[in-house]
């Protein structure tokens, strides 16, 4: 009689229930796992299984089912671990659909130095004005270099002040999937709002510094970093014609939360506000919560003579939930009240100021004095 050496890929002998939950969860050493993945190779059934005991909390509701002698063949254990995971996948395809179906968050009202209450929706970021598009930025003229705010080093964003804020963290340059933004702030009030007392509240946040810049890691707003997509319209003053932003774009499309960061404020930083604004809008469509993004385009609309977009910009920084920018922005905010000529607003804000002995407390005090 001829001996047959036997097919190492033909499954041998049964499952039992413990041995699946036993591969499932990696206590295999690697001769039995090979057994097991003969064994869903071979079996459709057996693969679907093992594929719902590896969703979120299955191996749990499995632990609380009476146990089942394995007998001839799958026998009734298999079936109840099918059901099982048939009910998982059931259950997260339904939470994921309520999830994505949900209505949007309600945002609560948001005090303006005009009015008490004034609603907003998180994609309005500004009211009566419309979204920040290229042309306007292209038609704001630039204040003389001298006017410009947030460039100097003494100023609390800068690296030079980084002894009065957590250590700075190696810049990541990882591109990840996007995420979803957080949730919208909650309503705050600023005609009685006061800002935080100096240097008291940014020990548990993760920076980072783009030429000499300060922002906050985009970990602690969204999780982990997510990428910012380039939205072209119309031809780029970058580029000769069409065609060639065609290529770049192609190129350029999703780029890296930090890398798009530190292109923006590489315009900044060379006081080139109308390429840094132009940046910042794209993160701003998309995340129209950032609180980077709305600090730096408040400067750069200051910077370009563009007052209102400016104060609606700072104001929303300055009330972030994440107060990182909460004292430079409430300072800027206060200029660009005295710039648009609504002194006794802006003379309240350098009150709660000087109040609050912030940063700023002194050139507040200048101001008042005037």
């Amino acid at each position: 009689m001829t001996t047959r050496t036997p097919d190492p890929f033909t499954p041998h002998g049964t499952l039992g229930r413990e041995d699946l939950m036993a591969y499932v969860e990696g206590r295999l050493d690697p001769r039995a796992a090979h057994e097991v993945e003969s064994h869903l190779e071979a079996d459709p059934l057996l693969r679907e299984a093992v594929e719902g005991l590896q969703l979120p909390g299955a191996m749990a509701g499995l632990s609380r089912l009476p146990a089942q002698a394995p007998g001839t063949g799958h026998g009734p254990w298999l079936s109840l671990m099918v059901a099982l995971a048939v009910v998982v996948v059931v259950a997260t395809l339904v939470a994921l659909y309520m999830d994505n179906d949900a209505p949007a968050p309600t945002v609560d009202a948001i005090a303006t130095p005009e009015a008490a209450t004034h609603t907003v929706a998180p994609s309005d970021t500004l009211t009566g004005q419309g979204d920040l598009g290229i042309t306007e930025i292209m038609a704001s003229e630039e204040l003389p270099e001298s006017l410009h705010i947030g460039h100097a080093t003494t100023e609390r964003h800068s690296i030079a002040q980084v002894h009065t804020a957590t250590t700075p963290s190696p810049v990541e340059r990882t591109t990840l999937d996007p995420v979803r933004p957080l949730a919208p702030r909650m309503a705050t009030d600023t005609a009685h709002k006061a800002p935080p007392t100096a240097h008291g509240h940014r020990s548990s946040l993760q920076l980072v510094y783009l030429h000499d810049l300060k922002l906050l890691h985009p970990k602690e707003l969204y999780g982990r970093s997510p990428d910012i997509t380039r939205i072209t319209s119309g031809v780029d003053a970058r580029y000769v014609d069409a065609q060639a932003q065609e290529v770049a774009a192609s190129e350029e499309r999703r780029i890296g939360y930090l890398a798009f960061m530190d292109e923006a404020l590489g315009r900044f930083a060379r006081h080139d506000h109308k390429g840094c604004l132009e940046e910042l809008r794209y993160v701003l469509k998309q995340y129209p919560e950032d609180v980077n993004a709305l600090f730096y385009a408040g400067l750069c609309c200051y910077n370009l003579g563009m007052d209102q977009r400016a104060e609606q910009y700072l104001r929303q920084a300055a009330e972030h939930r994440f107060r990182v920018f909460d004292e430079e922005a409430t300072w800027y905010h206060a200029l660009t009240l005295d710039h648009l000529g609504q002194r006794a607003q802006a003379r309240n804000a350098f009150e709660r100021i000087v109040h609050a002995n912030s940063f700023y407390a002194d050139r507040a005090r200048t101001k008042l004095e005037r």
